[in-house]
Parts: C-alpha cells; structure tokens; sequence
C-alpha cells in the first residue's frame, strides 16, 4: 500500500501519481515500501483546520455583508435602542389591565367637615345639630357634647337659664356642667316673686278671728317662708313667722287689732345650700273688732 508524500492520500500500487493532489511519488520517497511517514497525520490535521478558517472567513464575510451583523458601532447602538423599545412596547395582543377602582368617598365625610367649621365659627346651635345627624361618626360625640358645652354657657350668659340647664343637665359629669346647671336652677330661681293675698273669715263662738293667707306658688320651690305682723289695741305691734310646705296658711288670734300685714318667700335647697325669692310684696286687711274673750 503506497501513500501520497505530499497529501497522504492513497495512492494504487505502482502508480506513483497522487489521484488528490497529482504529486508524483517514487519508491524511495515512500521508503521503498508504501507506508506512510511520521508527518503525514500532523500534515492533514492542519490541512482540515485551515480549511476550516477559510470556510469560516468565507460565512463570516457574507453576514457581514447581508447586514446579518453590522460592523459600525453606532448602528450596534441602535440595533440595542431598538430591541430596547421593542422589548418594552406594549403587546397589543394582551388584553390591557383592569384599572382599579378608586374608594368612594363617605359622604359623612363632608358633613362632618362642615359641622368642625359650625364649631370654629362658634355657630354652636348649628354645630349641636350638624353632630347630632352624624351619631357615631368619628368623634362626632365628643364634638356634640363640646359643641353642647358651649351652646349652654351661651344661653347661661344670655339669662336663657331654662334652655342652659336642659343642656347641662343632658351633659352629665362633662367638665363642669352639674356646677353651671346648679347656677342655673339658683338664678331661675330667686328670680321669682310669690303673690300674696288675706282674707278674714267669719269668727267661732270663741271670738277667734281666722285669716286666710294664701299666695302663688313659685315652681320648683321646696316650701314658703310666711311672716305676718299683728298691731294689736292692747300689745302693740307682733311679728310671727312660719314655714309652710303648700301655699296657703291660716292665721288664728283674739282680741281687738287695728291691722294685720304679711309677705311671704319661697326657698329651694341646692347642693346642700337653701337659697329663697325675693319677698312678696306686703298684703295686709285692716278692721277694729272687740273680741269678747
């Protein structure tokens, strides 16, 4: 068997001529007997790399070429800008999201803005309502009971003493709401004035002359203070007092008098305290009579 020298291709015996690369062989350059040399595998292990570059070259040379890859750095550039929008430009084929829904809004909210503004305004009887139709809102409670507060002490000021102590009395143990409903009640109360009125009733056979004495009442009064004055022909002038808890007392003496003059208070007890009205103004009957004791 004979091989090329020059390629190491196979060469039929006796031919000498190289079927691949036409080099003409004698004997003595295969040794005389046919077998390859040493070099012959290292000669075509580098014949198939260079073919390989040359290929290679050849691909490489043609994408270039076709554009398949540009070589200038600024069309690299713009391939990237372009793959970048291209990456984030929406996919139309998706179905776009659902936005989300915005939170409605609690009308109590308004209405508790406009209440805080009757408040600062010190627009108290239109704050006590506003927060009054919000209920358990917030701090709507706490807003009414301080917007209540004020409304009283105003009505307090103002003498309106009858609506000031409905709202203090509503209010309970808030700040010092019993203290100004106390007040109240006391002014409500020695404002008033009782009516007083005597009259003589018929004597008994004892010559005891009776008086009725009977006055208005005053509302809420405890009970009446009553004080009469007797000038009589034969002791001169007598004071008496007493206390009554209705509205009317009977007055019984003998003896001859000139006149008899009375008046009469109402007292009330707050807080441990007695407080009284003015005095009526002074009734009295005047008659001489000799009493047969």
């Amino acid at each position: 068997m004979e091989y090329c020298k020059k390629c190491g291709a196979r060469i039929d015996d006796g031919s000498g001529v190289c079927p691949v690369c036409g080099h003409e062989n004698s004997k003595d350059e295969n040794g005389g007997n046919g077998e390859k040399k040493p070099g012959s595998t290292k000669n075509i292990v580098l014949a198939t790399i260079a073919v390989c570059l040359i290929v290679f070259a050849l691909v490489l040379v043609a994408l270039v070429a076709t554009g398949v890859i540009k070589g200038d750095k600024g069309e690299e550039e713009q391939t990237e800008e372009e793959l970048i929008e291209a990456t984030e430009a929406p996919d139309e084929t998706e179905e776009p999201a659902t936005p989300t829904p915005e939170p409605t809004p609690d009308p109590k909210e308004k209405d508790y803005e406009k209440a805080m503004q009757f408040l600062d305004n010190k627009k108290y009887e239109d704050a006590v309502d506003a927060f009054k139709k919000l209920g358990d809102y917030e701090d709507s409670k706490d807003m009414y009971k301080k917007a209540s507060y004020f409304l009283a002490k105003k009505y307090y000021d103002a003498y309106s003493y009858k609506k000031a102590i409905k709202l203090f009395d509503g209010l309970g143990d808030y700040k010092d709401s019993k203290e100004y409903s106390d007040r109240c009640t006391v002014q409500l109360f020695i404002g008033q004035q009782p009516v007083i009125r005597i009259k003589m009733a018929k004597g008994d056979k004892k010559g005891k002359k009776p008086m009725n004495v009977t006055w208005t009442p005053i509302e809420g009064a405890d009970g009446y203070e009553l004080k009469w004055q007797k000038k009589s022909t034969k002791n001169g002038d007598e004071d008496e007092e007493s206390e009554e808890a209705s509205t009317s007392h009977t007055i019984r003496f003998s003896g001859s008098f000139k006149w008899i003059r009375a008046r009469v208070r109402a007292y009330k007890t707050v807080s441990g305290k007695k407080y009284y009205t003015a005095w009526s103004e002074p009734s009295q009957i005047r008659r001489v009579t000799k009493i047969v004791e």
